[in-house]
């Protein structure tokens, strides 16, 4: 579904992708992790067109994205859920008007942009008591659980989410984990995910990309990363995952069984052995 190619990136002088090539295909989850400052977000970036790349090649369905014309980026990024760092809510709209505006603006009729506002927002776990209330009246994790809803309403094949937990509060934080493992569990799009969040790769993510200095240094399952990294940032997140997560299973296959049910919002989470199914 989405293919990078060689892609090549310069702030000034400074290289921020040197290189990188990745795929996501439809219903996959792909999590890109690395350090601060290697590329990630400028790769995500890039996908969507808000940064330019200065070479390579990036394809959707097998059309080139970097050759397409206003009109043709426009129906491509319709065609793509983006969830931000930051939540981006315009805060003299309602939290369904936030929800409904890109679906507005992309020339659907009013009142169906709001039914599927509706729809994306209950998925969320936002309910109808919060419909109508201004963003700055939410919670962090709140908030950006309606940025997520905003990039669901649409139906989108590809969702992109560059580190969408960076900014919240550690309290809030597994409250967004836990809609981003629903939605990976259930949804038929493909899914890049720019992360920190190791417990939330080793449970959802298909495949990890690890990124270093611009470049895609290691890739595989979560199993095959975190048990045998063959990288200095696999060794790295290993040394991490034994300090912290030894007790969560990993997912060992590349494409592993998606038909586990995760919560979307609310209640405590499962047990790790619940929530993960390991493929040998």
């Amino acid at each position: 579904m989405l293919q990078v190619d060689n892609v090549c990136k310069k702030f000034r002088n400074t290289p921020a992708l040197q290189g990188v090539s990745l795929q996501v295909e439809q219903g996959e989850t792909v999590v890109l992790m690395g350090p601060s400052g290697c590329g990630k977000s400028t790769l995500i970036r890039c996908i969507n067109r808000l940064a330019e790349p200065d070479s390579g090649d990036i394809t959707f369905g097998g059309r080139s994205v970097l050759a397409m014309d206003s009109a043709e980026l426009l129906d491509y990024r319709r065609r793509i859920g983006f969830v931000f760092q930051h939540f981006n809510l315009i805060n003299r709209l309602s939290i369904l008007e936030n929800t409904a505006l890109g679906l507005v603006m992309a020339g659907m009729e009013r009142n169906a942009a709001l039914d599927a506002a509706r729809a994306a927002l209950l998925k969320v776990g936002i309910g109808a008591e919060m419909w109508e209330r201004a963003p700055a009246q939410l919670s962090g994790g709140q908030r950006q659980r309606v940025g997520i809803a905003r990039a669901l309403s649409g139906r989108p094949d590809l969702m992109l989410w560059d580190e969408p937990t960076a900014s919240l509060d550690p309290i809030l934080v597994q409250e967004v984990l836990e809609v981003m493992e629903g939605l990976a569990a259930e949804s038929h799009a493909g899914m890049l995910v720019v992360t920190h969040e190791i417990s939330f790769a080793m449970r959802a993510a298909d495949r990890i990309l690890l990124m270093d200095q611009g470049r895609i240094v290691e890739a595989g399952s979560p199993g095959q990363i975190l048990q045998a990294p063959t990288s200095t940032i696999g060794l790295r997140y290993q040394k991490l995952w034994r300090v912290r997560y030894t007790e969560l299973p990993l997912r060992t296959a590349a494409y592993a069984h998606k038909s586990i049910t995760r919560p979307l919002s609310g209640g405590s989470m499962p047990s790790a052995q619940k929530m993960v199914e390991v493929q040998q």
